[in-house]
């Protein structure tokens, strides 16, 4: 199963070093989402990175930096624009896309790379957050739709119940307040993100 990472939204401490180091230990995809980040911010946070890792990160916003620094690829959010949109699901690099629904992963699947289906569990990073979908639906849906090969399960993932995803059909998982939340120093973090494994 796929293994993915999604920066915190706010600045952490030593947070590139962090990640480089993860990058260092086989993390293979990382989402930078850094909504109030302004360009001169975002460039800074993509230099900070070691060059040979950058071709790994995959980018929630300008996204006209994906080619210029040649990063893995894009993120489409709900408020993409429809003609960033158009040109993403045209283009040669990584493409994932953020659903909420049955629908719209059976209606983008095809188009992108994965898709995050969020969220499965009740969110820890937003605490309101809480799943639509029963793991018995989860269940009928990927049963139904065998085809369906990358959807990656998103909210509300740790170790309690990361060993389900499997089993009900995901193809991967999203992880960001269970790593980032409540860990206080780069070890930890690394410790923390490094110990998921699927069984």
């Amino acid at each position: 199963m796929k293994k993915i990472l999604i920066s915190p939204p706010d600045p952490f401490l030593d947070e590139v070093q962090v990640v480089n180091r993860l990058f260092s230990e086989g993390l293979e995809y990382f989402h930078v989402r850094k909504p109030d980040y302004n360009e001169q911010n975002l460039r800074e946070y993509i230099e900070a990175v070691s060059i040979e890792f950058r071709d790994r990160l995959i980018l929630h916003q300008m996204y006209e930096l994906v080619e210029e620094y040649q990063l893995k690829g894009y993120h489409i959010k709900g408020n993409t624009k429809l003609s960033d949109r158009d040109k993403i699901l045209s283009s040669a690099f990584f493409k994932s896309v953020a659903c909420h629904t049955f629908e719209e992963v059976l209606s983008i699947s095809k188009e992108v790379d994965y898709c995050f289906l969020s969220p499965v569990f009740l969110s820890i990073s937003k605490k309101s957050y809480k799943p639509v979908y029963s793991i018995e639906d989860f269940k009928l849906f990927f049963k139904e739709h065998t085809y369906i090969n990358n959807c990656i399960a998103l909210g509300g993932i740790c170790k309690e119940n990361v060993n389900l995803l499997k089993s009900i059909g995901f193809s991967g998982y999203a992880l960001l307040g269970s790593v980032w939340q409540n860990n206080n120093s780069m070890d930890q973090i690394c410790e923390n993100f490094l110990t998921y494994n699927v069984i």
